[in-house]
């Protein structure tokens, strides 16, 4: 399950991929930001949701970290 926490008037989710080699958690983060003039209620759910995505993208691989550099992606 990611972690939601509500930072200002947008959402950190928080996604765990395993355990390093040296026993450290991997965690992988994106920001969410609603759209104007969204009710609480529909916040909470269009977070949920997009928490439900981001998780399904870092467990499936699909998920690549837009601060990498070029050269540390051809690596992995």
């Amino acid at each position: 399950m990611a972690n939601i926490q509500k930072c200002g008037k947008s959402y950190l989710i928080t996604a765990s991929c395993g355990y390093d080699s040296a026993g450290k958690q991997i965690r992988k983060t994106t920001t969410w930001k609603p759209e104007h003039g969204m009710t609480a209620r529909q916040e909470k759910k269009a977070v949920e949701a997009a928490a439900v995505r981001f998780e399904d993208q870092v467990q499936s691989g699909q998920y690549v970290d837009p601060t990498i550099t070029f050269k540390d992606f051809t690596e992995k």
